[in-house]
């Protein structure tokens, strides 16, 4: 019989895999015992063994031997072609064999082709294809002969004759064949997309800190490296970002640096083991009880948890001045990283409606760890009060 046709439209293959194939081999039936058959060969294409193929198509089953004897004589009886146990998205059956008749050995039917079925053997003539089966072969009429074989791929062999006593074997059908097509497919130039950072500078409070990213088209997905690392930082410094799309059909990167600035929240976690903004360490708390509160000593750059002496001074000397002075602390240490300490004093004649005015020339004073004295003459008026303000940039 002829054998069957199998094909698998497409299957992505991976570069570096190993795939096998295997052509089928004709069957060749020499039995001297009546009834027995050889299958065809059959053809596969997998990626590991025959028990896994991903294409298959199936050998056609072999036709019968037929022993005669003095007193009967035997005809054998064709094999038939058969799709059962092929693997593939499109599958036609061989064609049958004829059986064998007092006027000849069967011929063999056709290999199925890539439209349709094999075509079936009626006669001792081998049938013929119709697309690209192979053909098969054509019985004898006369002698003890073989027929003839099939044709490749997959035409099935006719028959034998015996008419004087001799074992003759049946032919051979075609081999089998595997056609594999590949297809490069390109890959298709990306789109360009523009991604854009976003919250670079922020404050340390203990929590994980991330970049905000916007893309455009917008909502394409992305990754995220802070210095080399997926893992968002929490500790106070700078990092470098690199954010690169990753949807589908789009490329696009951008990089920054992150800046996780000293704040309040590690001052107080150097201070009170917590950076949470409650009880003895929230902002409004005085615990060591000078009047200053918490957010008012960090900014300062003094002691919470120590009574602090009066941070600006007035002297006279009996004459008509007086001598104002503070320290000016220059900000550093834990909390006040990439920060600076700023100073202005202040200056107003009354307390019930007070109308406080920077002494000019002191606005705005940069701490640099010295003694700052200013000068005011008292002749002017009777009283005046003076303030010290402080702020971290």
């Amino acid at each position: 019989a002829g054998g069957a046709y199998a094909k698998k439209n497409t299957y992505p293959v991976v570069s570096g895999n190993t795939y096998y194939i295997n052509v089928g081999l004709s069957a060749l039936n020499n039995s001297t015992v009546t009834g027995t058959s050889v299958p065809g060969g059959d053809s596969w294409f997998n990626n590991s063994n025959a028990t896994s193929s991903l294409i298959l198509a199936k050998g056609g089953a072999g036709g019968n031997s037929a022993i005669g004897n003095a007193t009967a004589t035997a005809y054998a009886i064709g094999g038939f072609g058969t799709s059962n146990g092929s693997i593939g998205d499109v599958i036609y059956a061989g064609g049958n064999g004829a059986n064998g008749t007092s006027s000849g050995s069967g011929g063999g039917g056709s290999g199925a082709d890539y439209a349709s079925v094999g075509v079936s053997a009626t006669s001792y003539l081998g049938a013929t294809t119709q697309a690209g089966g192979g053909n098969g072969g054509s019985g004898v009429t006369a002698g003890s002969l073989s027929g003839t074989s099939g044709s490749a791929p997959g035409g099935g062999g006719a028959g034998s004759r015996n008419s004087s006593g001799i074992i003759t074997a049946g032919a051979s059908g075609g081999l089998g064949q595997v056609i594999v097509t590949i297809k490069t497919i390109s890959t298709p130039t990306p789109i360009p997309a523009t991604i854009a950072l976003s919250n670079l500078t922020q404050p340390f409070d203990g929590a994980s800190k991330f970049v905000t990213v916007t893309t455009s088209p917008a909502g394409l997905a992305s990754t995220i490296t802070y210095n080399g690392l997926t893992t968002q930082p929490i500790t106070v410094g700078s990092y470098t970002v690199v954010a690169t799309i990753t949807q589908s059909g789009y490329s696009g990167n951008a990089t920054g640096v992150l800046t996780i600035s000293d704040s309040a929240a590690a001052w107080r976690q150097l201070h009170f083991s917590t950076t949470s903004n409650n009880g003895s360490a929230a902002d409004d708390a005085d615990p060591d009880g000078d009047n200053l509160t918490n957010i008012q000593e960090y900014i300062f750059g003094t002691i919470p948890t120590s009574p602090q002496a009066p941070l600006l001074t007035i002297s006279s000397s009996g004459s008509q001045n007086l001598t104002i002075s503070f320290f000016g602390k220059q900000a550093s240490g834990t909390g006040y990283t990439s920060l600076g300490r700023h100073y202005r004093v202040e200056k107003t004649l009354s307390l019930s409606i007070p109308d406080w005015q920077p002494l000019t020339g002191y606005e705005d004073i940069a701490a640099g760890n010295s003694t700052i004295f200013i000068t005011q003459p008292t002749s002017e008026q009777s009283k005046s009060f003076y303030r010290l303000k402080s702020w971290l940039q």
